[in-house]
């Protein structure tokens, strides 16, 4: 039945794309790595990736994407394949997609839909791709402009029903959503804000009632705490920051954090280090990155872990 949609939704797409005489486009990412893990002295070669075709106009785009990776053997999964279309004021995107809802990069309390405080945080991540988070789901999404800056937003997932509301009076951002998970059979709703002063500042307030939810006891209440700031250092250097927080139940030993600094020079190179703090179980998940970006769609890598279990992984990625 999937593969029959996916074709439906190829086919719709491109038919559409031909009466407006756009050609689709051929697009892709693959990285290849080694990676050493201390543990036994074991070493891996490690190749992900991606290819997919893309293409669209103004009022109509559409992504088809296979996804590669060689763990413990090669495999190839659907990773996307979704149609957007617009008319004026409205937008509807139906197929295998994401969504990104609420404020914050790492630890998000306002994605009620694909829930970026899961138990899996650390795994699920991949500072190298272009996406921090590439999983998806089969989806329909109706998204509705209310002003300027303003908008409403309704989806329907495979376990989930969601919709939000979102706008800026005064150059602050507010946007309040809710949901409700069949799978953890309960409701749930975030208030998120977001405003400029000298650096973003962002916050999250995060009511669940799901009675079996990984991380949130029933009936729990979370908050969430950002904050990024991008600085011209002169010289051809520049610095990023962000630190972000998360808390469930105050009083209860339940918290998150993340924190990152990346320096980066004009001539390509980057330095990063990173540290995830996971008090539920408690871990520190601290790295530490060079990045070289040769040309424009390729840069070289080397990324180190010094905690238990120790890795190294030294790598490439390319795009087209």
């Amino acid at each position: 039945m999937r593969v029959l949609t996916v074709c439906l939704l190829v086919l719709c797409s491109w038919g559409t794309m031909a009466a407006q005489d756009v050609a689709p486009q051929l697009s892709g990412r693959l990285v290849s790595s080694w990676n050493w893990v201390e543990t036994g002295g074991q070493t891996a070669g490690l190749v992900t990736g991606w290819t997919g075709v893309t293409g669209g106009t103004k009022d109509v785009k559409s992504e088809v994407r296979l996804g590669l990776t060689n763990l413990p053997v090669p495999t190839v999964g659907l990773q996307r394949a979704w149609v957007k279309f617009r008319v004026p004021g409205t937008r509807v995107t139906t197929g295998l997609g994401r969504l990104a809802w609420g404020t914050g990069l790492v630890l998000v309390p306002g994605d009620l839909l694909f829930d970026s405080l899961g138990a899996g945080l650390g795994k699920e991540l991949d500072f190298g791709n272009d996406e921090l988070r590439t999983s998806a789901a089969w989806l329909g999404d109706v998204w509705v402009a209310l002003g300027e800056e303003a908008f409403a937003e309704a989806a329907v997932l495979q376990n989930s029903v969601g919709a939000r509301v979102s706008a800026a009076p005064g150059g602050v951002t507010l946007e309040a959503a809710g949901a409700w998970d069949r799978g953890t059979n309960g409701a749930k709703a975030a208030l998120s804000t977001q405003i400029h002063l000298g650096v973003d500042w962002y916050a999250t307030v995060r009511q669940d009632t799901a009675a079996d939810h990984p991380v949130l006891s029933p009936e729990g209440t979370s908050c969430g705490l950002g904050a990024f700031g991008l600085w011209d250092l002169g010289e051809g250097m520049s610095l990023t920051s962000r630190h972000e927080a998360w808390a469930a139940n105050p009083g209860a030993v339940r918290m998150k954090s993340y924190h990152d600094l990346i320096l980066a020079f004009d001539a390509g190179w980057s330095l990063g280090a990173r540290l995830l703090i996971d008090s539920f179980p408690d871990s520190a998940i601290p790295s530490a990155e060079v990045r070289w970006s040769a040309l424009q769609n390729l840069s070289l890598f080397v990324t180190a872990l010094p905690l238990e279990p120790r890795a190294v992984s030294v790598g490439c990625s390319a795009r087209w």
